[in-house]
C-alpha cells in the first residue's frame, strides 16, 4: 500500500536505477518473473530491466531498502547478492518526500492560515450580532406599535 502511495506522490521504482539494473542477469530475470508473476519479457523489461534516466532523478542516492524498491533475489543477480527491497518507509524515502513536498516557510507570529481562519469567524460573529440586534429592535418596535394600536382601539 505504501509503495503504491509513493507512486501517487511521484516516487519512481528504486530498483530501476542504473546501479541496480546493471547487477541483474536479464535471462535469469526473465525466467524468474515468468515463473513467479507470469510476466512476459516485455513486462520484465518495463518493470525491472529498463534503467531510469539519471537526469530524471532527484536528490537521493540509490537505496535498496526504500519502500519503492522491489525485493530481487540473489538468484537473478550477477553478483549473487539480493536486493532486499523495502517493506516500510525509510529515512531516505522521508527525505525524498521532503524534497518534493517541502513544508511551507513559517512566518513570525501568527500564520496566514490562522489569520485567514479567524477573520471570517469574527466577521460572521459581527454580522450575526448585528442581525440579532436588528431583529430585537424590530420586535420591540412592533410590540410598541401593537400596544399603541390596541390601546387606541380599546379607548374608542
Amino acid at each position: 500500500m505504501c509503495h503504491e502511495a509513493g507512486h501517487t506522490l511521484g516516487f519512481p521504482h528504486e530498483h530501476m536505477r542504473k546501479a541496480f539494473v546493471q547487477r541483474i542477469d536479464p535471462q535469469k530475470a526473465y525466467a524468474y518473473f515468468l515463473r513467479t508473476d507470469g510476466w512476459s519479457q516485455q513486462d520484465v523489461d518495463d518493470q525491472v530491466l529498463t534503467p531510469l534516466e539519471a537526469s530524471t532523478l532527484l536528490g537521493t542516492k540509490p537505496d535498496q531498502t526504500s519502500i519503492m524498491c522491489y525485493q530481487l533475489p540473489g538468484s537473478i543477480m550477477r553478483d549473487g547478492q539480493p536486493i532486499p527491497g523495502g517493506d516500510v518507509i525509510n529515512e531516505t524515502d522521508y527525505k525524498f518526500a521532503a524534497t518534493l513536498y517541502p513544508l511551507p516557510k513559517k512566518t513570525p507570529g501568527r500564520t496566514a492560515t490562522k489569520r485567514a481562519a479567524k477573520k471570517p469567524a469574527k466577521k460572521a460573529a459581527k454580522k450575526s450580532a448585528k442581525k440579532s440586534a436588528t431583529r430585537k429592535g424590530r420586535v420591540r418596535a412592533t410590540a410598541k406599535k401593537t400596544t399603541k394600536r390596541r390601546t387606541t382601539k380599546r379607548s374608542r
